[in-house]
């Protein structure tokens, strides 16, 4: 029995037969459309409220003006003023070292000690010679006086007198021969004490204790080096381009200052006076040294 306010339709199917239609027909449409709605409201909120992407960093710098000085990097090297190879001036053997690899010296502080002995005899025997040719003097001095007041009496011969004369004159040149042996005696004794002749810092010992030594001319030979340290020289290798604009100068004055700095002024002279291709040949390697003063 169908209840009051419901309204039942009938619909005929293709067999003949008519059924009624199922409750709430009319409706799903509307159901549809609604969830469609519902869809689309929640989908553009869920759009509207995405986080917003931050703005990118930029940075800022203050623009100041100023004067500053043009500089360029060039690839060098640093070289000592000085530097000296230590060899031995006289042959023995090593008995002492006095200093260590890299150390810091002064001029006349002792490096190295070659056994003194051989020297000191060879002293001691020339300063004895000495002192015989000194008495062998003094006595043909006693001798050529005493010949003098002889031969004013015309009591000896002037052959014997000569003869006199020429004795002292050979025992002063005797004693002056042996006083210069003696001399190099002493410089033999002091070349065993091998010291420092610059200040500086000195290398390691390439020949150790009790190895024999000898004076020469050859790699061999050299004990240590000693290089001086304050001042040195820096010498950088430019090319053509920036020589040629540093040693001829812009008109703003920097590349002058350059040649005052690098070149001194009687060089700098001879420079202008010369072409840029003549310069560039013949004293491009004078560019770029420059001594430090501390």
């Amino acid at each position: 029995m169908p209840q009051r306010g419901m309204v039942l339709r009938q619909t005929r199917h293709l067999d003949g037969r008519q059924r009624p239609l199922e409750k709430g027909y009319m409706m799903k449409p509307f159901i549809h459309l609604g969830l469609l709605l519902f869809l689309v409201a929640e989908f553009g909120c869920k759009r509207a409220t995405a986080p917003q992407q931050a703005p990118l960093p930029v940075n800022v710098v203050t623009v100041i003006e100023k004067e500053v000085n043009e500089w360029d990097e060039f690839t060098g090297r640093l070289d000592p003023v000085e530097s000296v190879e230590i060899r031995p001036r006289v042959s023995g053997y090593i008995t002492e070292i006095h200093f260590e690899a890299g150390a810091i010296v002064k001029k006349g502080d002792l490096l190295y000690v070659i056994d003194p002995r051989p020297y000191q005899a060879d002293f001691d025997r020339a300063a004895a010679e000495v002192d015989r040719m000194d008495a062998q003097l003094k006595l043909a001095q006693i001798e050529l006086n005493r010949a003098k007041e002889l031969r004013d009496k015309n009591t000896i011969s002037a052959s014997e007198f000569d003869q006199k004369a020429a004795t002292f004159q050979g025992s002063a040149a005797a004693k002056s021969s042996a006083e210069a042996a003696k001399n190099s005696a002493v410089l033999n004794l002091e070349f065993t004490q091998i010291k420092s002749p610059i200040d500086g810092r000195v290398s390691d010992a390439r020949i150790t204790l009790g190895n024999l030594v000898q004076p020469g001319a050859g790699p061999e030979s050299v004990l240590t080096t000693v290089v001086s340290v304050d001042p040195t020289y820096a010498k950088v290798d430019a090319d053509e381009r920036e020589t040629r604009e540093r040693t001829h100068g812009q008109d703003s004055g920097v590349g002058r200052a350059w040649q005052r700095d690098r070149f001194p002024a009687r060089r700098l002279r001879r420079l202008r006076r010369q072409s840029p291709r003549s310069w560039n040949r013949d004293d491009s390697r004078a560019c770029g040294s420059k001594k430090l003063e501390p």
